[in-house]
């Protein structure tokens, strides 16, 4: 604190010398909110700048503002042994039934299940092996026959 301020003792001061305070402090007062009043006119007026209002987009514009989400716009359920398997890409679901069931049933459960050769081999009363080669040669010949397509990029 000021050495000076901490001496002086206000209830020891005149009354012209504390009015001439309180009008230096409302006059310091009155310029802080003067400054403020027009730094956020000039923040409003930037802002307007800016800004456009939704009346005053084009039609092109407007469309740019939003996205619509797909889920669910196809849908296709498979099941195995009772469990029901969403696939939402027609495409991927137009693959799947091209297979033969117990194929396809090796691929759901392997690729969108998660499940282990075994636990398939289990679930499907079939060999580990049995599925593995199965799963495998399904694979590659997915593989040859669609690598060329859409079906990457979709």
């Amino acid at each position: 604190m000021n050495p000076l301020i901490s001496r002086i003792d206000y209830d020891s001061l005149s009354d012209r010398v504390k009015l001439r305070i309180q009008q230096e402090f409302d006059f310091f007062c009155k310029t802080v909110l003067k400054n403020e009043f027009f730094n956020s006119r000039k923040e409003t007026a930037k802002q307007r700048k800016l800004e456009v209002s939704f009346n005053d987009l084009t039609i092109q514009e407007h469309g740019q503002l939003y996205t619509i989400d797909k889920y669910f716009e196809f849908e296709h359920i498979f099941v195995v042994n009772g469990l029901d398997i969403v696939i939402n890409s027609e495409l991927l679901a137009d693959i799947l039934m091209s297979l033969p069931v117990r194929k396809r049933n090796i691929i759901l459960l392997s690729h969108i299940l998660g499940f282990s050769d075994s636990e398939i081999g289990d679930w499907l009363g079939i060999p580990r092996s049995t599925v593995q080669y199965q799963r495998k040669h399904t694979i590659e010949k997915l593989t040859d026959e669609y690598s060329g397509s859409d079906l990457y990029y979709e």
